[in-house]
């Protein structure tokens, strides 16, 4: 192709605008020179979809865990109260932290995972907020790791509902961009079906 290139300076006040010039000594030049231009244009809109596709890909990746925290009630401690406790409201202002086991089946003799520990506290007679974080044991599939859970517990008479659900928010060791949810299942006084569902 018969074009020639040069470097073209724009000088304006504080600005200096720098192109490649392409000069065409025949018609089809011109259009050799635009059709090299378009197939430039379709090769980088090609590379864009691709990279969006596999960004997209990965961001679908859902992670599905399961396992059974096992209340040990004998293990939380009250570690505040309401500062006027004169009307009767209960637990309303309380605060507790806890340290339950995280085990692979409903058996609290069965394989531990981990442990789910953390702290609540009563914002009413019938919804607790609580924060808490799920570390696994070096074992595990995701050894030392941490998810780390927050959200709203709720009662009815003062007693658990029978199915809760958490918010995951993040995490540690792999599982830094963990963020979904955790729905609880009670099966017992003690037991609980953990089931996780979360994106990283």
């Amino acid at each position: 192709m018969k074009s020639e290139e040069s470097l073209l300076r724009l000088r304006l006040p504080g600005v200096t605008i720098r192109a490649i010039v392409f000069r065409c000594t025949s018609l089809t030049d011109f259009f050799l020179l635009c059709l090299t231009m378009a197939r430039a244009s379709v090769l980088l809109l090609i590379a864009g979809f691709l990279t969006v596709a596999a960004v997209c890909t990965v961001q679908a990746e859902t992670v599905k865990l399961q396992f059974y925290e096992q209340v040990n009630s004998n293990d939380e401690l009250l570690v505040f109260q309401a500062k006027d406790k004169s009307s009767n409201d209960g637990q309303m202002g309380n605060g507790y932290i806890y340290e339950n086991s995280a085990t692979l089946c409903s058996s609290p003799k069965c394989l531990a995972l981990g442990t789910v520990s953390g702290w609540y506290y009563y914002t009413s007679e019938d919804t607790v907020e609580e924060v808490n974080t799920i570390k696994f044991s070096p074992t595990s599939l995701y050894p030392n790791a941490e998810l780390h859970v927050r959200g709203v517990w709720v009662s009815a008479s003062g007693k658990d509902l029978d199915t809760q659900e958490l918010a995951i928010i993040g995490g540690t060791h792999g599982l830094d961009n963990a963020y979904g949810t955790l729905t609880f299942t009670k099966l017992n006084a003690i037991t609980w079906r953990v089931e996780a569902s979360f994106r990283l």
